[in-house]
């Protein structure tokens, strides 16, 4: 659309219609990106599935870097040479996760067999992306006629070397069945099934630099207005965490004694790492709109090849720079803000200096200040993530913009020689500080990504904007209507005893939103069903600590001031069936705790809808994998 805006504008001033004064202001406004707002986060990395576990672990300083599990061995061993996975010491250094052969398909609608056959990366990009939907509130009522697009970012050479499917097909997995469940795409498409997510849905292969593209794309198609929200990020998965497959000197792979020393005289290169992230974005005009919690903002970004310049895999530091100045200058960002750059991270000391240099000059170019900014990488950490490291450093910036932080690059102590940093506009933060606010402006993040090949991406971001709390008029006739479901009876005793914690700590202000949240922006409808209606907070809570001790119980149960339904229903991520029309309070608990789609969001007054996150659905997830587990110690001597 602002494509053919510019066009009519050039053909205006081209016939004289319109003054060239006037011509210039009309384009550098239509060039102006439109502010994306970070509506909800989700990841899978090691040990947790919460991003803010990931973001504390890094901001103290933490490593994720360790052997890979026995347990991965495991799970590849019989369809590998017995030599290849041994002893423990053949199992790789980095940050590996543990249990890749786990789904919640209940949750997703697969049978057990049908999980089986689908690859590592959809299953665990399903749960990631559902991660994602739920600290948004999407997917939920209301968002039907919403265009939710799905761009997901995956790079795809490791699988050329040693795949899922080669390793199933090897123990006699059935051919058709094994190619639906690893087609490529159908990472990106399974997640819109899920849904119901009706806007475009691609997974993109660009090396490195993967995520960051899909989440550019998702950014241009808000932008132009074509969808009205997305859900984009990317993975990386390493189905064969062996030294085998990860020698030193391969990829700047650093021998196992090593210590990873980014930015450092002593960069002797880093260890690979595994995640999967995904982003939820709406315009910032429409997340307002729709009462969303914005983590940040995405102010503006950049995307350019740089043609015949650089190696395939070397980057050229002057187009490095016009991407990062096209970004500032495209999210009118006074490059004073900037505090912090997470760049791509690559433990190969040329290729750092190339990058870092051409990020510098990009900076430089608008302005003689030096050693303002932050410099630094999520790598000697968390390992170089590949595909998934965009997303991942966005989970990052916009958690340090939140807490006002500036993370700590792991291992450094001496500056390298190849960079002059003193005579630079970077820093690098060896231990985490605050991040004080500019002179003037808002603190702004830069992330810069690039690809093999000479793609190069920038992302601006900045702040959530401050959000309003409600009156205590506002307040005071909130429907206290409460929803809390569960895929098991532990599952929902689980998350009744999570939800009532949050009640019991939140500002009685917000319980409103807390209940409007629960019962019309949950991206699930589980089994076990229980809704709580209240006259006040204090019997909101007496309502739930009552079906906490009965959550086996189905049927009615009232005390002073509050009374609670509890049944079964069929489990359901669909937002467009047919739900009844516009039911009472009551009449809407008990129908809904006998299995039928109900609307709530009538119920609640327009001030109380606004989203408050909620505890996480816990995932039920059981073993999914095609081929059989064989145990070090289940080898014969022989072997």
């Amino acid at each position: 659309m602002r494509h053919d805006i510019s066009a009519l504008v050039l053909r205006e001033l081209e016939a004289g219609t319109i003054e060239r004064g006037a011509a210039v202001r009309l384009l550098k406004q239509l060039s102006q990106k439109t502010p994306i707002a970070i509506v909800g986060m989700g990841a899978i990395a090691r040990d947790t599935d919460d991003y803010r576990a990931v973001w504390r672990r890094y901001r103290a300083g933490e490593s994720f870097i360790g052997r890979a599990s026995q347990q991965r061995g495991d799970l590849i061993r019989s369809a590998l040479p017995a030599p290849l996975v041994g002893a423990p010491e053949q199992m790789a250094k980095g940050n590996f996760l543990d249990d890749i052969d786990t789904f919640d398909h209940d949750l997703f609608g697969y049978s057990a067999d049908e999980a089986r056959n689908l690859s590592p990366h959809a299953r665990l990009a399903l749960m990631a992306a559902f991660r994602a939907v739920e600290d948004a509130g999407l997917g939920a009522e209301g968002d039907a006629a919403h265009t939710t697009g799905v761009f997901v970012g995956n790079n795809f050479v490791r699988d050329q070397i040693f795949s899922y499917i080669n390793m199933a097909l090897r123990q006699g997995g059935d051919p058709e069945e094994l190619l639906f469940g690893n087609w490529t795409s159908g990472i990106a498409t399974r997640i819109s099934r899920a849904f119901d997510f009706r806007g475009p849905s691609q997974v993109i292969d660009g090396a490195c630099a993967s995520s960051t593209i899909a989440i550019v794309n998702a950014c241009n198609q808000l932008h132009e207005g074509s969808i009205d929200a997305a859900i984009t990020g990317g993975l990386y998965l390493d189905m064969t965490p062996i030294t085998t497959f990860n020698q030193p000197g391969v990829f700047a792979t650093a021998t196992e004694d090593a210590v990873p020393k980014l930015y450092g005289r002593d960069n002797v290169g880093g260890f690979g790492g595994e995640y999967l992230g995904f982003v939820a974005l709406k315009t910032l005009e429409r997340a307002t709109a729709d009462g969303d919690r914005i983590h940040g903002v995405v102010h503006g970004w950049s995307e350019s090849n740089a043609g015949a310049n650089g190696g395939f895999d070397q980057t050229s530091p002057d187009s490095a720079a016009a991407a990062v100045r096209d970004a500032l200058k495209a999210s009118r960002t006074d490059v004073h803000d900037l505090g912090l750059v997470f760049a791509e991270g690559f433990a190969q000391p040329i290729e750092e200096a190339l990058e870092t240099d051409g990020i510098a000059k990009g900076i430089a170019s608008l302005t003689d200040r030096r050693q303002f900014a932050a410099i630094t990488t999520a790598s000697p950490a968390m390992g170089y993530m590949q595909s998934a490291i965009g997303v991942a450093q966005l989970q990052l910036m916009v958690q340090a913009l939140g807490d006002e932080v500036i993370p700590p690059t792991l291992y450094f102590d001496s500056p390298t020689e190849l960079v002059d940093l003193v005579d630079s506009p970077f820093y690098v933060p060896a231990q985490p500080q605050d991040w004080p606010p500019p002179e003037s402006g808002e603190r702004r993040g830069l992330l810069y990504s690039n690809a093999y090949g000479g793609f190069y991406l920038t992302l601006v971001v900045g702040p959530a904007p401050t959000a309003a709390v409600p009156s205590t008029a506002e307040s005071a006739d909130a429907t206290l209507l409460m929803v809390v479901t569960g895929s098991s009876v532990e599952g929902l005793r689980t998350k009744l005893a999570a939800d009532l914690e949050i009640v019991r700590d939140a500002d009685p202000r917000r319980v409103a939103e807390l209940c409007y949240s629960s019962a019309v922006r949950r991206p699930a409808q589980v089994e076990h069903r229980v809704v709580v209606v209240a006259d006040d907070v204090a019997a909101l809570v007496d309502g739930l600590v009552t079906a906490l001790e009965t959550a086996d119980h189905d049927g009615s149960r009232s005390g002073a001031g509050w009374r609670l339904w509890s049944g079964h229903g069929r489990s359901t991520m669909t937002t467009r069936t047919s739900p009844t029309g516009d039911l009472g309070t009551h009449e809407a608990a008990e129908r809904f705790c006998r299995g039928e789609h109900v609307r709530f969001g009538h119920l609640f007054a327009p001030v109380q809808r606004r989203f408050a996150p909620l505890s996480p659905h816990p995932f039920q997830r059981t073993r999914a994998w095609a081929m059989p587990e064989l145990r070090l110690d289940q080898i014969g001597e022989d072997q």
